[in-house]
Parts: structure tokens; sequence; C-alpha cells
């Protein structure tokens, strides 16, 4: 009896220490979970509804050098994305990662542009731009556009023109630019001097090209039809010599009577 009252008590003991232990384990547990619900509680997050109190210290991204993803449909294979990626740069694929911008504050849109690190503060938008060597705060769309020579505040809208220099806009197809403040609008056209503009076609071979500066050229073919200087118009010729120079025939049809006399007679 005595030993059996012995292990009894030691028994009743040993379940007495389980429970305390277990009580002790089930507090430590509530206490952490607690401490955990009031730190979420308290921690900022944002809401689907919005957030209050907001400051440029609050921010949704990454802290490390890693893009940050925006996807709909993301469970599909195709999802549509946008990116702030790792430079810096607003991102909008129309093929999801073929876009490359290793430049801070430009925005792309499309498929396979690429903008070099001195691409700064540029709009891209369209497929295949080329700004690998270009420099900053250019305005580029269409398809295979390419600004060289580490040119900036340019504008290039279309297909295939080429910006050689800082200042410059190309609207059309072909344009090859490569003086500054020179510009081109229509097909398969070039200016080379310093405030030149050429406007019209040349042809697939060979481009309307004005290398004269400070002048406006237009033509429909390789060959310019007018050149405009200051204070003179040429037609037919480069080197106008008076307020109105052509070569070749020229012809007036039903003027009125007396149109064709001359002052003082």
């Amino acid at each position: 009896m005595i030993i059996f009252h012995t292990l009894v008590i030691t028994k009743n003991h040993q379940n007495s220490k389980f429970m305390k232990t277990s009580l002790l384990s089930m507090k430590n547990g509530l206490t952490t979970a607690m401490v955990l619900l009031t730190g979420i509680a308290s921690a900022q997050q944002w809401q689907v509804t919005g957030n209050a109190g907001i400051t440029p210290a609050n921010y949704a991204g990454t802290v490390d050098p890693r893009p940050f993803y925006l996807r709909t449909n993301g469970a599909s294979s195709n999802p549509g994305q946008a990116i702030l990626n790792e430079a810096g740069s607003f991102i909008v694929d129309a093929v999801n990662n073929s876009n490359v911008a290793k430049v801070k504050g430009s925005i792309v849109n499309g498929i396979s542009n690429i903008l070099g690190a001195q691409a700064s503060s540029s709009l891209v938008s369209g497929w295949e731009n080329d700004l690998s060597n270009g420099g900053g705060a250019n305005i580029i769309g269409g398809q295979a556009n390419v600004v060289l020579n580490n040119a900036g505040k340019s504008v290039a809208l279309g297909w295939k023109n080429t910006i050689r220099n800082s200042n410059q806009f190309a609207l059309g197809v072909g344009i090859d630019l490569k003086d500054v403040y020179s510009g081109g609008f229509g097909i398969d056209l070039a200016a080379t001097g310093n405030r030149s503009f050429v406007i019209g076609s040349g042809t697939g071979g060979a481009k309307l090209t004005n290398n004269i500066p400070l002048s406006i050229m237009f033509g429909l073919s390789p060959t310019s039809t007018m050149l405009i200087k200051d204070k003179s118009v040429g037609i037919l010729t480069l080197s106008p010599t008076a307020n109105f120079h052509t070569v070749g025939t020229v012809r007036f049809e039903n003027l009125p009577s007396g149109s064709g006399k001359r002052a003082g007679r």
C-alpha cells in the first residue's frame, strides 16, 4: 500500500507538471500570436480601397535593384505586363520582356525597343527603335528608327528614320538627318546642312537631299523642284540670284487683261 500510494502520488505529480508545462506553452504561444497580430494591425499596408496619410516615404516597389512588375491576367501564359525596371524607366510590353532600357526616367511601350545609358527622359513607342547610342529627351514613335551620336531633344516618327544630331525632327519614312536644327517631312529624304529642311519624296534608291544651310527644299524626285532661301525662291536651281529665279520655261495662262504690262507703261 505504501508503494502504491507513492506511485499514485508520483503519477499525480507528473500529470500536474505536464499540465503546467502545457499551460505555459499555450500562454507563450498566445502571447506571440498577440504580438504578431498587433504588429500586423499597426503595420502600414496598401489597401484595395486606398490609403490615407501617404507621404513620400511610403511606396510600392522593391528595396533592391530589381524590377517591379505589374500584371493583368497573371495566371495566363502571356499576361499583360508593365515594369518599373531596375534603372527607373517605365515599360509597357507588347511582347513581354522584349524591351531594354538602361536609363532612368524614360517611358517605353511596344516590342524590342532599346534605350542606352544616355537616353534618359525619352518617350519611345513602337517596334525595334534603337536608342542604344542616343541621348536624352527624344520622342520616337514607329518602327526601326535610330538615334546616333548621343543626339538628344529630337523627334522621329515613322519608319527607318535616322537622327544623327540634336534638335532634329523626322516625320515619314527613310529620312536621314545629319546637321543640327534640320528636319524632314516625307519619304526617302536627307538634310545635311545646318538649319536645312526637306519636304517631299525621293526614290527607293536615291534620296532628295538638301545640303544647303538655312533653306527649305521641295521635290518629288532626287532633283529639287524648289528651294527657298532668305528672301529668294529658286525653281529648278539651287542658287537663286533674284527674289524669284526660275530655270526653264515659264507659262502664264488666262491672265486678266493688262496684267502682263510692265509697271509705268
